[in-house]
């Protein structure tokens, strides 16, 4: 028996299909495929991204809107299942899980467009505040209610809370990661 060697390259970013097809048979069964896959890391695109800085009361930094700005451009994977805010206020924070919801909000916060996206009681939004977008747990858009709220282009110091009033909000550490 000869056999070819036929390679899928890239079919899914992660997987590649290996083929062995006989060429040379005759008969009744002229062709006997086998396959191989092989799944490897090497094609799988990093989308776990974090975004993490400490604020000071009342100070806001250019570094830190560049720093978000920089991040929300790096949300670039086609889905997302999980984002979870926290911070030195509540290391545990929120974490949203239906990736429906947090793909939408990490395109949202890529692209700097609006929206309105709720999941489990909580009303996320992403929203132009005053020089950047802030996402924002608490379903008000630039607004001081205690929740989960980021937007560190705030130009005065009203850079959002973790479980904090925000307008300013205390010294604290603010973080978000989607995966």
């Amino acid at each position: 028996m000869f056999f070819d060697f036929f390679l899928k390259e890239n079919l899914t970013k992660s997987v590649d299909i290996f083929f062995l097809l006989d060429t040379q048979s005759s008969g009744k069964y002229p062709c006997i495929c086998v396959i191989f896959i092989c799944i490897s890391s090497i094609f799988i695109e990093a989308c776990a991204k974090t975004y993490s800085d400490s604020f000071t009361n009342g100070v806001t930094l250019a570094s830190q809107c560049a720093a978000w700005q920089a991040f929300t451009s790096s949300l670039t994977c086609s889905s997302y299942s999980k984002m979870r805010l926290y911070g030195s206020n509540d290391p545990t924070g929120i974490t949203v899980t239906d990736a429906a919801t947090v793909t939408a909000l990490a395109v949202a916060l890529r692209y700097n467009t609006t929206i309105i996206a709720p999941s489990n009681g909580v009303q996320w939004r992403v929203w132009p505040c005053s020089g950047g977008y802030e996402i924002s747990s608490t379903g008000t858009a630039c607004s001081n209610p205690i929740g989960y709220v980021i937007r560190p282009c705030w130009p005065n110091g009203y850079w959002g809370g973790i479980m904090t009033a925000n307008y300013p909000g205390p010294t604290q550490t603010m973080s978000i990661s989607f995966e």
